[in-house]
């Protein structure tokens, strides 16, 4: 009986992992082998190495890679928590045109993770990715407004802001 593709293809990993041939990976299988180890699925859970593999997929250039970096930063996931590095990580994203990574810088900018609070820019950020149709910038947007975070408090802009994330087909998730 042969085995299936999906079979060869895990001890594949498997065995790239265990000789050190992981710098022959692609990208792409770099960053599934550490969510395998970050989550302990089919691996033993293995934080250091998913970052380690989480970190050769960034330097290859793989967006996914240097998210999931940023995101390890920022929980302290498999190294030690720095915000800031992780606002690194998320604004090299944004520059390649994440959503979600524009999404995160503005809150961190919103609430001083990483960098200075600066609320102005956080709403501004906000705007820029709800422009690129970010269900959770919207909806943020919306409660800048309602609340008068960094514009003019406007009950009818918050509520036209929460309208149009409702309308989105669906929600992305969140990274934080």
């Amino acid at each position: 009986m042969l085995a299936s593709p999906e079979l060869v293809h895990a001890c594949t990993l498997f065995v790239a992992v265990k000789f050190g041939t992981v710098l022959e990976l692609r990208p792409e299988e770099l960053c599934a082998l550490g969510d395998s180890y970050a989550a302990g699925k089919g691996e033993i859970k293995n934080e250091k190495l998913a970052v380690a593999l989480y970190q050769q997929a960034a330097h290859q250039g793989l967006t996914e890679g240097i998210l999931n970096l940023g995101l390890c930063y920022l929980v302290g996931t498999g190294v030690e928590k720095n915000a800031a590095q992780a606002a690194t990580c998320f604004q090299q994203v944004a520059d390649q045109g994440s959503t979600d990574a524009i999404f995160n810088l503005g809150m961190f900018n919103m609430h001083g993770i990483g960098v200075p609070q600066d609320v102005l820019k956080g709403v501004a950020i906000y705007q820029l990715a709800a422009n690129q149709g970010h269900v959770h910038a919207i909806y943020n947007l919306g409660l800048c407004y309602l609340q008068g975070q960094g514009v003019s408090q406007s009950e009818a802009r918050a509520v036209a802001q929460f309208q149009k994330g409702r309308t989105r087909d669906q929600m992305k998730p969140a990274l934080i």
